[in-house]
């Protein structure tokens, strides 16, 4: 049903299910939160530190301005990208079929008396629609992500910050990149919020 409601609509079938539509996004979101697993599998090697003469001290001011700057790039990145897909969900509103549904979940004794809900008409033309505004957001928001392990792998380098405290900011992108995977039910909800409309059962 849904690969024939993905060609009826002259849309591309990959958008036929949930997860058709996200298996790009999941792709580079794999690929990210690898890297992030090498940058952490380098720092603790000890090759990137091989031929110092001394071992690497803490340098607490510049640990506080690395410290500073990954705090600002993790909280930019929760609240740009969701900012953006927002802004860009409501435009997109009235390219999104809705129609008036029965609310089959409701309860009630007579089915014509049962409530009429909001339903997105066309779910593989909606989440083609989806998919257009999320990639962009998406990819900011790993992209982001990924950056506070750079500082740790940046700041290990260039001398400033030992192998436990750069393991540290490793860490912490890795646990972003988790929080970033792009699965159906959130985007539903993400969705469900921004055209005020629920996904019809499939």
């Amino acid at each position: 049903m849904s690969g024939q409601s993905g060609q009826a609509s002259g849309r591309p079938t990959s958008f036929a299910t949930w997860n058709d539509t996200l298996r790009v996004p999941r792709i580079l979101w794999a690929a990210l939160m690898m890297s992030c697993v090498i940058y952490g599998g380098l720092i603790a090697s000890g090759m990137l530190t091989q031929g110092r003469d001394e071992p690497i001290v803490l340098d607490p001011t510049m640990a506080l301005v690395f410290a500073i700057a990954a705090f600002g790039v993790t909280v930019t990145s929760f609240l740009l990208p969701a900012s953006l897909l927002r802004q860009a969900l409501a435009n997109a509103a009235p390219s999104v079929t809705i129609e008036e549904r029965a609310d089959t979940d409701a309860t009630t004794l007579f089915r014509d008396a049962a409530p009429r809900v909001r339903s997105i008409a066309n779910p593989s033309e909606a989440r083609a629609i989806f998919a257009g505004r999320f990639f962009t957001a998406f990819i900011l928001s790993v992209a982001l992500s990924e950056a506070v392990a750079i500082f740790g792998l940046a700041g290990h380098v260039a001398g400033f910050l030992p192998m436990p405290v750069a393991i540290v900011f490793v860490g912490a992108a890795i646990v972003l990149q988790a929080l970033r995977f792009p699965s159906a039910t959130r985007c539903v909800a993400v969705t469900e919020r921004a055209w005020d409309a629920k996904w019809p059962k499939e």
